[in-house]
């Protein structure tokens, strides 16, 4: 059975990282719904291996990019 949760930010918050402790849950689907929050390099930055789908190539380029703020590798495919 489907579970569905869902998380809504404060209107002050810009960017997912704003949100105090906040993390991507495990073993989910994750649909951020609005572009250019911060999902991506949420999930990139939390511990733990996921698995990301962009729509654009370079976009997937763009996050193999090294970033010195990430904590963890980025293999993109």
């Amino acid at each position: 059975m489907e579970k569905i949760k869902t998380i809504h930010a404060p209107e002050s918050v810009t960017y997912l990282n704003e949100i105090e402790n906040f993390k991507i849950p495990e073993n989910c689907i994750f649909n951020k719904g609005k572009t250019g929050c911060g999902g991506t390099e949420t999930a990139i930055n939390q511990k733990g291996d996921t698995i990301i789908a962009m729509p654009f190539i370079n976009l997937v380029k763009n996050k193999e990019i090294t970033n010195e703020r990430r904590q963890y590798d980025v293999l993109g495919v």
